[in-house]
């Protein structure tokens, strides 16, 4: 129940507007290492072209496209851990098994559901409001929302010298 992108967003303008480049990535920051992703970032593409250039009859090379895969990290960091394992079950069993082995139905269908699967995300949101919170009822508190301080940080609500204060 909580903005992750936007939280992102703001954390991205703090560090890139208020701390800098400069500061993150520099040869003395723990952050070095992680400029050699460029470089990853330009070579991997171009060891995939000359593999597939290489060994032409290996027809999944053609389907590798890091610079798809790498963008697609993006999404990660404001995603809870839990989708991704859905979004991978999903994925493989539309765009693997359903592809490879009931194609005719995988061409008819696989758009639908994937547009059904998002209109469906949307109108549970709509029943979760309606239901629970335009009544007045309390999201039930367990482990996956954090418990009294909603984001799982219980030493957000400390004082300077790390003591928590409850009511």
């Amino acid at each position: 129940w909580k903005c992750l992108k936007a939280e992102g967003s703001y954390t991205s303008s703090i560090l890139w507007g208020a701390i800098g480049f400069v500061k993150i990535f520099s040869i003395s920051s723990i952050y070095f290492p992680l400029l050699f992703g460029l470089l990853v970032g330009l070579v991997l593409p171009i060891i995939s072209w000359l593999l597939w250039k290489k060994f032409p009859n290996i027809k999944w090379l053609a389907l590798i496209h890091f610079p798809i895969i790498l963008v697609a990290t993006n999404s990660i960091p404001p995603a809870p851990a839990s989708e991704y394992t859905t979004w991978f079950l999903v994925g493989f069993i539309f765009n693997f098994i359903l592809y490879r082995y009931a194609h005719a139905w995988w061409e008819k269908y696989a758009y639908v559901f994937s547009a059904a699967m998002s209109c469906g995300v949307a109108i549970c949101g709509f029943i979760i409001f309606f239901m629970l919170q335009n009544n007045n009822i309390e999201f039930p508190e367990w482990w996956g929302t954090g418990g009294p301080t909603r984001d799982g940080c219980p030493l957000e609500i400390a004082n300077y010298s790390g003591y928590v204060v409850t009511d």
